[in-house]
């Protein structure tokens, strides 16, 4: 409650007073220093009541037999339990705070009961901050009965504020089965370094669990250079803080490192063209719109996943008697030249295998092990196409005729 809630949840700079006062001489980006000052004033004032109110439903209350030992209540009023629940509810089917206080109003509509009369964003997003923090104490709890844990990390931005996610992978000895819980989802305010994420994982992870350090099996993370850094990264950070008698698993999502190996061949083929000839040709198709009126379809543009360019390519080839007629008669400067075309064909026979293995691998149920046979497979079923012979040992290579 007090590190998790009142510390990482809410941005340091907003509770920091000391650069308030704007040094008058100083050149100010837009407006005059005053109205600068009164703009900073004004955010910092929204960003204390938030976390006020926040922390108004925890009420800390001290143990009798020790002063040092503490703990929070939360006490939900008789005439808003129905009130707590569709909300949690709500919520729980992917509705936002505002759609969910839209819902209750309906609800109150049909229903007519006093207790759903209003319910405001701020209201819902105490409920469900109840609701966290209670799982987080449910995790905490498994965390200390279980003899091992893995833990899965991942960075992203979304509406211009970035946050670090982590999950756990918990055996849990009452039930013996392995469950894959979601343990967080923290705002990161600083720059996404391998510094500051190590920082605050640990951070996190001292609170739920303080002897982590022997108890962390393995930690998964993405292709980032911030996370599996050799140096610097996350992955590498963790390795060097647990404990000296624990043995540490870095898994590396097959997922990602097969993305790594076909933006590597995609960059390759063709003298470094194909990628590029691509993006260049369907920016121009994306422009037709008597070419798009005709064949009723847009071709889809190549995004971060990887699984987009199967799609690109596969829609190329279903569409490609049209985009030569349109090459041969509009004649752009884009248009791919023969090789490509050929070199085309032969992409869109690797890309569909590959695309089965990248669905066969993604899930939340799938093992390591799975992830590793499915490459296997794949591996093979490219050896048997076009007859490549396999790495051989120094000996074999020796020994050939």
């Amino acid at each position: 409650m007090d590190t998790i809630v009142g510390d990482m949840m809410f941005n340091p700079e907003d509770q920091d007073d000391s650069d308030a006062d704007h040094d008058a001489d100083e050149e100010p980006a837009f407006g005059s220093a005053a109205e600068i000052n009164a703009l900073r004033f004004r955010h910092r004032q929204a960003a204390a009541k938030a976390k006020e109110r926040a922390l108004s439903l925890f009420k800390r209350v001290e143990s009798e037999d020790d002063v040092a030992i503490y703990f929070y209540s939360v006490t939900i009023p008789k005439t808003k339990t129905t009130l707590f629940h569709l909300a949690v509810r709500y919520v729980s089917c992917e509705t936002s705070f505002r759609m969910a206080s839209e819902l209750i109003g309906c609800t109150y509509d049909v229903l007519g009961n006093p207790g759903l009369r209003v319910c405001s964003r701020d209201e819902i997003s105490n409920f469900i901050r109840v609701v966290c923090i209670v799982n987080l104490q449910r995790i905490a709890n498994l965390l200390h009965r279980s003899w091992a844990f893995s833990l899965a990390l991942d960075s992203a931005t979304h509406q211009s504020t970035s946050f670090l996610d982590l999950c756990f992978r918990i055996f849990v000895p009452n039930y013996h089965s392995i469950v894959n819980l979601h343990g967080c989802t923290l705002p990161m305010f600083n720059r996404h370094t391998g510094d500051i994420m190590s920082t605050m994982v640990n951070k996190f992870l001292t609170v739920l669990c303080p002897d982590w350090t022997i108890h962390l099996l393995s930690l998964t993370s993405d292709r980032a250079r911030n996370m599996i850094g050799r140096v610097a990264g996350v992955v590498t950070r963790f390795d060097a803080t647990m404990h000296s008698d624990c043995s540490f698993i870095r898994i590396w999502c097959g997922a990602h490192q097969l993305d790594l190996v076909m933006e590597d061949i995609m960059n390759n083929v063709i003298k470094e063209r194909f990628f590029s000839v691509m993006t260049g040709f369907i920016t121009h198709l994306t422009r037709q719109q008597n070419l798009i009126a005709e064949m009723q379809t847009t071709c889809p543009r190549v995004v971060n996943r990887w699984l987009s360019m199967d799609m690109v390519i596969s829609w190329f080839k279903i569409h490609w008697p049209q985009l030569l007629a349109h090459i041969e008669s509009k004649q752009p400067d884009s248009a791919p030249l023969h090789l490509w075309w050929v070199a085309f064909l032969s992409m869109h026979h690797f890309t569909t295998r590959v695309a089965v293995t990248f669905y066969s691998i993604q899930g939340l149920t799938t093992l390591v092990l799975q992830q590793r046979n499915a490459m296997d497979n794949l591996i093979a079923s490219f050896i048997d196409d076009v007859g490549v012979i396999r790495p051989l040992t120094a000996e074999s290579i020796a020994n050939k005729p």
